[in-house]
């Protein structure tokens, strides 16, 4: 069995990790410069992701509340200067057309920062990562593990984006088909009991005006939040059919229990 231990970091090793090995964070996200000048100073990390939308990262080797609006200073500087940016990295094609993302980068979050995080601007897509580093006790390879934190919701204001925008988030055209898939394959089961809504970043999908799951959309993939065979409200992770089969059987169940199946004659 492998075995290894926890360790800590300092943010140098951290960021020059980051750099090395940037899909361990996002699947398709590559890096661009690390120590940049921007605004106040020299922001951690550049990368672009993998819809050429360029993403200001933000580190920190230790829990720290005002890394929030840290990245925010370089995030301003950053989208002020997005055209001269993309050229200065235009071999990484880097789209001036999109605004960029904001990371953050830690290995853990207070709470009083995750509910800053969830007033921020939706369409900066922040995105919080926790971080673990790792040692093997034989080998003595090292790694980082990263795990993406989900923000709480919001309240509700203003206008909604709709279906077709959520899915164009997806980037690769056969795993948005799939999410497009869902919605036509549950609403089928039995169309006067299924209403699916449009909300900034996701859309919740009900059966006979009780909640059957949440949908979400990511860059390579898509996200749904329903019960579990054991009634608990868990994540699937779709990125391809045997991923989606899966999810299907678990949200067929659960569409049993809240609502009748349609059969055509």
């Amino acid at each position: 069995m492998f075995e290894y231990e926890t360790r800590e970091i300092d943010e140098k090793k951290l960021e020059d990790m980051a750099r090395q090995a940037p899909h361990l964070i996002e699947e398709g996200l590559r890096f661009v410069d690390q120590q940049r000048r921007a605004g106040r100073g020299p922001l951690d990390v550049l990368f672009v992701d993998s819809g050429s939308a360029l993403v200001v990262a933000e580190l920190k080797a230790h829990p720290d509340d005002g890394m929030l609006m840290q990245g925010l200073d370089y995030y301003d500087s950053v989208s002020a200067n997005l055209d001269r940016i993309a050229r200065a990295y235009s071999r990484f094609n880097v789209d001036a057309s999109q605004r960029p993302r904001l990371m953050l980068i830690a290995p853990s979050f207070s709470q009083t920062l995750i509910n800053r995080c969830k007033w921020v601007d939706d369409e900066l897509k922040l995105s919080l990562f926790a971080y673990k580093y790792i040692v093997a006790k034989e080998s003595k390879q090292d790694t980082l593990v990263f795990i993406e934190i989900e923000m709480p919701a919001r309240p509700e204001v203003g206008e909604e984006p709709t279906l077709d925008a959520l899915l164009a988030y997806i980037k690769d055209e056969q795993i948005r088909a799939l999410g497009k898939r869902l919605f036509d394959d549950i609403k089928a089961w039995n169309p006067n009991a299924v209403v699916v809504r449009s909300r900034k970043g996701y859309a919740p999908i009900f059966v006979n005006g009780k909640k059957l799951a949440d949908w979400a959309p990511v860059r390579q993939a898509w996200r749904v939040w329903t019960n579990d065979e054991d009634g608990n409200w868990k994540m699937f992770s779709v990125v391809d059919e045997g991923d989606y089969g899966a999810l299907l059987e678990v949200l067929s169940s659960n569409f049993a229990t809240l609502g009748e199946f349609v059969t055509e004659k």
